[in-house]
């Protein structure tokens, strides 16, 4: 009996701790080498080439690391990656941030996922360090009001700034009572899953050659939601895929200006396929 290939593609920049942390979490699967194989490749974005996880990389066989000599953005370098594995036969490719840690039967239960006719992506349960699981990141549809407010949001750095003070003022009436993660069943269809990472099943490809991103960075998460339904496809969020995310879920931390910019730009982009 042949073994199931997985594929995992992530991108590193500047974050070579991480990225090692990442890599140990897979090479220590469990049943790693008996039910699956796994290749993983690691596209390094930083602005010099980091020669720590450049040689990290060469110490493992299944581990590729691949020097992007100019930094596109996020699904830019995952699209490297994912051009580097054209020729293999992947039962899936995961792609994600370098900041996770797999859980060490996530590939084990990967194994036991239903294929069904037209899901394109699967989410995992991404779990930040202060236990926010941020799958789905929207069950449904941004309704008008949320485009509204991101549109608002994204007037102007400043106005960005008070929406957020205001925001933080009233998260303070909940504290210390965090709400309880709601239950979804396996295989639940939603519209977006959180952009750490994504599983693109054998029907992404049949209909996508690569990850469809029109601009530099952020928002990712809704244009991968479009290219998906666009195609007849479906993303699903399947909560037994256990992935702990090395961030903060903190919805009142301000941007610096710089990283306001890159997202403010996206979103003017992509805004058009939030109401397709």
């Amino acid at each position: 009996m042949s073994k199931v290939r997985f594929s995992f593609v992530c991108v590193n920049y500047e974050g070579c701790e991480f990225t090692k942390t990442m890599v140990l979490s897979l090479l220590n699967q469990t049943d790693i080498g008996h039910k699956f194989e796994i290749n993983i490749v690691v596209v390094d974005n930083s602005p010099i080439l980091d020669e720590e996880i450049h040689d990290y990389c060469k110490l493992h066989e299944n581990v590729k690391y691949l020097r992007s000599d100019r930094n596109e953005g996020y699904f830019a370098a995952l699209n490297m990656g994912i051009e580097s594995l054209a020729q293999e036969k992947n039962k899936y490719v995961i792609v994600c941030n370098n900041d996770l840690e797999f859980a060490r039967d996530f590939c084990c239960k990967l194994l036991q996922v239903e294929d069904h006719d037209n899901v394109q992506v699967i989410c995992p349960d991404v779990v930040t360090f202060d236990g926010i699981h941020q799958n789905p990141h929207h069950v449904a549809g941004l309704s008008r009001l949320k485009i509204f407010l991101f549109d608002c949001y994204f007037s102007n750095y400043f106005f960005a700034k008070a929406l957020l003070q205001i925001k933080q003022i009233s998260s303070k009436f909940n504290l210390g009572r965090k709400p309880e993660p709601v239950k979804y069943p396996l295989n639940y269809e939603i519209n977006q899953g959180v952009g750490a990472c994504y599983i693109l099943t054998a029907k992404f490809f049949r209909q996508h050659q690569e990850l469809f991103f029109p601009s530099f960075l952020y928002c990712e998460e809704a244009t991968l939601s479009w290219q998906v339904r666009k195609s007849g496809g479906t993303l699903v969020y399947n909560s037994s895929l256990k992935v702990d995310h090395a961030e903060s879920a903190s919805l009142s931390k301000l941007p610096s200006r710089k990283t306001y910019e890159f997202g403010r730009d996206s979103y003017w982009i992509i805004r058009q396929y939030l109401f397709e």
